[in-house]
């Protein structure tokens, strides 16, 4: 064979050889993308977390905030341990990369908080494009700090512990398409046992509607192992809520449902009923359907100027179950009155609601209850 035949074919064998190179190399990255795009962050969560909050888009909830009438009462909810510091770097990072660098990081970020629940026992878990190590390398880079990283193995999976300039350390679990990372490494700990072992939220039986509810985009839901309210889940420890959280200027609100074995269903309904009815100043709290119904229908043909508590009032429905109107700020004057009624995060936080209006509406379904909860802004 001629030299200049082996040239052409060496040539030609080079650019089908660099062709397949960069096809394998794409599928490589359009799959580990993909790979990142669908894993299921629920997948890595401890069953016996008793709250989550889950976005698909952070940078919404950094930039909409901000922008409310009330931003000023909520902003504290980020501002304590980890996610102090995690907000802070998302938010530094997207002023100087902008909130397109930042989505292509990361296209989904879950915050599961453990008993006793404190500020440092949270753990912050990112679905990530490609390897969750790049993640954690710019998080500890970019945020100043470049101690060496101390590696440690548990059941087979490496724990990178790193130490940070306050002196606190972050434990951090990473692969392909996810990056965890807490101050505690035992609860990395057992985000590895929930993988290994299949005992993660998304393994959870009665957590299966909840994990599978089709959203929107730019979606903020939050999940606790709560009742719709207190006095319906005293005695029962398996209840979950979902709650899909909505913003705007003057008003957020959160709407989902209950999700409750089947034997206890019927018991928590005969409670929500013998709620018994309260109208006073700035208090409103009435169960039952035809009650309801009946309520509705006085106060819609009152002939009095209506002030924001009225409203809120008239913006209920007729076909509820159970609706209760409250003043915050009443609450605050006598918390323990409201304990049986009120989720027990807003009562042990009473000051930063305390400018709000709360409605509350649950509703009996086939299979369970649905809930709403609006805040509407008084100032």
């Amino acid at each position: 064979m001629k030299l200049r035949t082996v040239a052409k074919l060496g040539v030609i064998v080079s650019v089908i050889l660099f062709c397949v190179g960069v096809g394998w190399y794409s599928f490589l990255q359009v799959s580990v993308a993909r790979e990142g795009k669908d894993l299921d962050l629920r997948s890595l969560v401890p069953a016996d977390c008793v709250g989550l909050v889950d976005t698909d888009n952070f940078d919404y909830l950094l930039n909409e905030l901000p922008q409310t009438a009330y931003a000023d009462k909520l902003t504290g909810l980020f501002h304590e341990g980890l996610l102090s510091a995690v907000f802070n770097y998302l938010d530094n990072y997207s002023r100087v990369h902008g909130t397109h660098g930042l989505s292509n990081q990361t296209t989904g970020m879950m915050v599961s908080f453990h008993a006793p629940v404190s500020p440092a026992n949270v753990v912050v878990y990112f679905r990530v494009n490609g390897s969750g190590k790049l993640l954690l390398d710019k998080l500890t880079t970019e945020a100043g700090n470049r101690y060496e990283m101390r590696k440690e193995s548990y059941r087979g999976k490496d724990i990178l512990v790193c130490p940070m300039r306050d002196g606190t350390f972050v434990s951090a679990y990473s692969g392909s398409g996810f990056l965890v990372i807490s101050h505690q490494k035992r609860l990395i700990e057992r985000v590895v046992d929930a993988q290994k072992d299949h005992t993660s939220m998304a393994d959870h039986p009665l957590l299966e509607g909840m994990n599978h509810r089709a959203k929107m985009a730019n979606y903020l839901s939050l999940n606790a192992h709560t009742s719709s309210l207190p006095l319906m889940g005293e005695g029962h420890s398996h209840n979950w809520c979902d709650f899909d959280v909505h913003l705007s200027s003057e008003v957020f609100y959160m709407s989902g449902a209950m999700h409750v074995p089947d034997t206890c269903v019927q018991r928590m309904r005969q409670r929500l009923e013998a709620i018994g009815p309260v109208s006073e100043d700035r208090l409103l709290m009435v169960a039952g359907e035809q009650r309801v119904d009946s309520c509705m229908t006085a106060l819609a043909g009152d002939d009095k100027p209506h002030t924001l508590f009225d409203e809120c009032v008239a913006n209920l429905s007729h076909d509820a179950s159970y609706i209760m109107v409250v003043d915050m700020e009443k609450v605050a004057e006598t918390p323990r009155r409201f304990v049986p009624y009120l989720p027990a995060y807003l009562i042990d936080h009473i000051g930063r609601f305390r400018s709000f209006i709360l409605s509350v509406q649950i509703t009996k379904t086939r299979s369970g209850f649905s809930h709403i909860f609006v805040f509407t802004y008084k100032e």
